[in-house]
């Protein structure tokens, strides 16, 4: 069975292939069934560019399968904890381990469980007791905005639900790997040329320095417009956006 470290990069390539990343301007909001059948219908395709294979039978001839779900609650349960999915409030049964292992790994998106304009969505690998309840095997959770944007901290998802209200077109990039500082925050696409926006703040003053200047030195070698955003003194409303269509 493949481990949380294969778990995540499906799941993100999930989203970046089905163009949940992208907000196209033109709605306020996307259903729960629209994302998981654009998941469900891209899960082969991510498994193949991941290598690897999340359902099956494993060495001891048990059938697994996979579940896609918006987490709406976890509580204590007798052997651990029920994961309770929006979904026909569908629950499943994880072991302590497994929840204490999904704070620590998926930090920002546990701690979002349950937060309001925020959703928590997760991919988990399941089997059944001999008393037919769903058991988690395994799980790998990303924190989302309102319309399940991908995002990173509740900064992000107060900033993605703003340019949803506002129906803007833009990007929301996913960070594949923890010290990819080459991704910009955010990317306004309706914008010419489309516009960067870059949080800064929350983390330790000497790496957020040196991030910041390295994002600087790329832009500045591509000729990126971007807006530098300080999380720590500015909420989302208080930055100032170019308007679409407007040269940055």
């Amino acid at each position: 069975m493949p481990d949380s470290k294969s778990l995540l990069p499906i799941l993100q390539t999930l989203w970046t292939r089905s163009g949940l990343s992208r907000w196209a301007g033109t709605s306020m909001s996307l259903s729960w069934t629209t994302v998981h059948g654009l998941m469900f219908n891209g899960l082969g395709d991510a498994e193949r560019r991941c290598g690897a294979s999340i359902t099956g039978i494993n060495d001891e001839g048990e059938i697994r399968g996979s579940l896609f779900g918006e987490i709406i609650a976890v509580t204590p349960a007798r052997d651990g904890y029920a994961i309770t999915l929006r979904y026909k409030n569908q629950r499943c049964y994880a072991t302590a381990e497994l929840v204490a292992h999904a704070q620590t790994a998926y930090a920002h998106a546990w701690r979002a469980i349950g937060e309001p304009y925020s959703s928590v969505v997760a991919l988990l690998i399941v089997d059944r007791s001999p008393k037919g309840h769903l058991r988690v095997l395994d799980l790998a959770a990303i924190l989302c905005s309102a319309t399940f944007l991908p995002c990173e901290s509740m900064h992000d998802v107060a900033m993605a639900n703003r340019l949803v209200a506002e129906q803007r077109f833009f990007e929301k990039p996913i960070r594949m790997h923890p010290v990819d500082d080459a991704f910009p925050d955010f990317v306004l696409l309706d914008t010419r040329p489309e516009t960067h926006i870059e949080a800064y703040g929350g983390n330790d003053p000497v790496s957020d320095a040196r991030r910041r200047k390295n994002r600087q030195r790329l832009r500045a070698g591509r000729d990126v417009t971007a807006i530098e955003w300080n999380i720590d003194s500015q909420s989302p409303d208080d930055v100032a956006l170019p308007p679409p269509g407007r040269n940055a």
